[in-house]
């Protein structure tokens, strides 16, 4: 569970406990109500009375029956001693009762009841010998008992502090058992964390990194997984790197060595000899210059240093231009070209078109190279529409590539745009493996794409994907 949502709980539960300790309270206050506890009410009362009764009488009857305790028991009589109303089992509604029978009851019960009985119950709030006739009529007789173990009335205050001290105790549990959960789980994670850290800071590149949970701080194992993945496949890259550069160094460095020990030792007096021995040297001298300036390209745009040389480019006009010349080397090495370019005139790109010349250069070189005479290429540039893309950007510009070659390994494929691989159906040709590599640089620092589909004896597409502006 992520952290937040345990804090979400947390406070959540805060508010919600007290909350539901007070409302149960107010349910179980409501349903020992004297609304709830009598069964006839205020209003059974009065119709039950022979002398009408006013709505200030009826007002005042109605307050005091609502404000009695529940453990408190109640009887109402009228003038004439019928009994209206009882909560009281010894007494039924609609009997007669005298004066006689009330202190029966009275004298009976005394050892297990309080008794009070208000004799000018609902009438005025006047002496009874001030009394109008006619508030006698509707004056009403309450008899009202309670149990004597249970008369002391209860403490407002006590009640209140005790349900508070509840609610606290209840609160103070709950967000303890949670903090101790939540400390819990962050600690045990950025434990787990931490030594996944300190492994890979050791170089473990090939552990993997296995922290249990689901909150925020475990997720950054799926991060750290891929960075561990990341950086050893940097270091393979890089040991690549390494030894296809002292791979191509080394055997023309030997050559040039042997050649000049040769001739420094006499080997090579006869002049076609000599003559023929340093054509070679020069040619591998030659070699080991076109390697050195390739390393410095590809430092070059490593570094960006080049993107100060960006302009305005029709891209349209460019990408004409350029199949045109594809179709011209395409005739003249026995070559299929078909070319398709669909850009508006509008569309421009502030770009170094000698690099971009240099990207697609690499990519239909290799097109040239791994397809056999009569081969069929096709370069095309299309144009389309994209209203997801955010302004200033209207659309993609689509350079694609494709040929009927000799394709290319699908295990070659994740590393072909490494520097110094060469894929396997590459290996018979001259080449440093700078090529695909320069192709990528490019792409990533003008922020394009560029994507790579092959079969073996199928062939291989190239895609380009070039957001631009109308």
């Amino acid at each position: 569970m992520k952290i937040k949502t345990q804090f979400l709980i947390l406070v959540a539960g805060i508010v919600l406990i007290p909350t539901l300790i007070f409302g149960t309270m107010l349910l179980l206050a409501y349903y020992r109500s004297p609304d709830r506890v009598f069964t006839p009410g205020v209003k059974d009362i009065v119709l039950n009375i022979d002398v009408p009764v006013d709505s200030k009488q009826l007002h005042h009857i109605e307050r005091f029956i609502q404000n009695l305790p529940p453990n408190v028991q109640c009887a109402v009589l009228d003038e004439n001693g019928k009994v209206v109303f009882s909560g009281m089992p010894e007494i039924k509604s609609g009997d007669i009762l005298k004066d006689g029978d009330v202190m029966n009851l009275v004298r009976n019960s005394n050892k297990h009841y309080l008794y009070q009985i208000d004799l000018n119950f609902g009438a005025d709030n006047k002496s009874k010998e001030t009394l109008s006739e006619e508030s006698k009529k509707r004056a009403l007789v309450l008899l009202t008992r309670v149990a004597r173990d249970v008369a002391k009335r209860p403490n407002l205050f006590l009640d209140i502090f005790f349900a508070m001290l509840s609610v606290f105790a209840v609160v103070l549990i709950f967000t303890a058992v949670l903090l101790i959960w939540i400390a819990r789980s962050v600690t045990q994670s950025v434990t787990l964390l931490e030594d996944a850290t300190r492994r890979l800071a050791a170089g473990d590149l090939d552990t993997e990194i296995v922290v249990t949970g689901s909150n925020e701080i475990t997720s950054l194992s799926d991060s750290l997984n891929r960075m561990r993945v990341a950086l050893k496949d940097q270091m393979l890259r890089r040991s690549r790197f390494i030894m296809g550069l002292s791979h191509d160094l080394r055997t023309p460095i030997a050559l040039i060595k042997g050649y000049s020990e040769a001739i420094k030792d006499g080997m090579a007096d006869d002049p076609v000899m000599l003559e023929k021995s340093l054509n070679i040297i020069g040619t591998k001298i030659d070699q080991l210059e076109n390697l050195i300036n390739s390393l410095i390209d590809s430092v070059r745009l490593e570094s960006s240093e080049w993107k100060g040389k960006l302009a305005p480019c029709a891209l349209s006009s460019f990408l004409t231009a350029y199949a045109e010349r594809t179709v011209a080397d395409g005739n003249l090495l026995h070559k299929k070209i078909d070319t398709v370019i669909s850009i508006p005139e509008t569309v421009t790109l502030q770009v170094d078109e000698e690099m971009l010349s240099r990207l697609l250069d690499n990519i239909v070189g290799n097109a040239f190279r791994y397809t056999n005479d009569d081969g069929y290429i096709k370069f095309s540039a299309i144009y389309s529409a994209d209203s997801h893309l955010k302004e200033p950007y209207s659309g993609n510009v689509y350079i694609t590539i494709s040929d009927n070659g000799c394709g290319i390994e699908e295990k070659d494929i994740p590393y072909i745009f490494d520097s110094f691989y060469r894929g396997t159906n590459s290996r018979r040709e001259e080449g440093y493996g700078f090529g695909l590599s320069a192709v990528k640089h490019i792409a990533d620092s003008y922020g394009w794409k560029v994507q790579v589909n092959s079969t073996v004896g199928v062939g291989s597409l190239f895609t380009i994907t070039i957001p631009v502006q109308l």
